[in-house]
């Protein structure tokens, strides 16, 4: 669908860089912590070999669970830390340069959808908070139901600006609801 020129008087651009530095970031930290992990192992081992290899009452004792816990809590911020960098290369893998949204007197044109809204067919725009370190989302809901979601920290604007553009464009008609990013 060739973009309608009425919705360009406020492009709105991709911006990977953050999403790139958040994917590095969530992969060092889960590469970190798999390294810690081995560290911990070497450290319990190392104990076990020093001062309990010859008592084999050791096994009955403390011992076990203080190594099962420390092990376990390892394996859960790995764990978590997976959780976060598979989120983060997803985010990153969706991402393109160019144009995310076209805002204008005509409406919203939004290009990954390749979606026409007249200002008449917007039902709302919300802001809403990333979901487990994720991206902030804005959510823009058509009047016949359907749902477009954009990663709002990918973008090459401010919520607030963005908020500024679709007041002015649309009139006073539709803006961006920022409460829940206060959440």
């Amino acid at each position: 669908m060739p973009i309608p020129r009425d919705t360009l008087d406020h492009p709105v651009f991709f911006n990977p860089a953050p999403a790139v530095l958040a994917w590095r970031r969530a992969r060092g930290a889960f590469v970190w912590s798999i390294g810690s992990l081995v560290v911990n192992g070497v450290v319990w081992a190392a104990i076990w070999w020093f001062y309990y290899r010859d008592d084999t009452t050791v096994w009955q004792g403390w011992f076990p669970w203080v190594l099962g816990f420390s092990l376990a809590v390892s394996a859960g911020v790995i764990a978590w830390r997976a959780a976060k960098f598979v989120r983060a290369k997803r985010e990153l893998a969706a991402l393109h340069e160019g144009l995310a949204l076209g805002v204008g007197r005509g409406g919203l044109f939004l290009a990954d959808a390749g979606a026409h809204l007249p200002w008449t067919q917007v039902a709302g725009l919300d802001a809403l908070p990333g979901r487990l370190g994720g991206s902030r989302r804005l959510v823009v809901r058509g009047a016949s139901g359907q749902k477009h979601t954009l990663p709002l920290d990918h973008l090459a604007t401010n919520p607030a600006a963005l908020d500024g553009a679709v007041r002015a464009m649309s009139g006073g008609r539709s803006w961006i609801e920022l409460g829940r990013l206060d959440d």
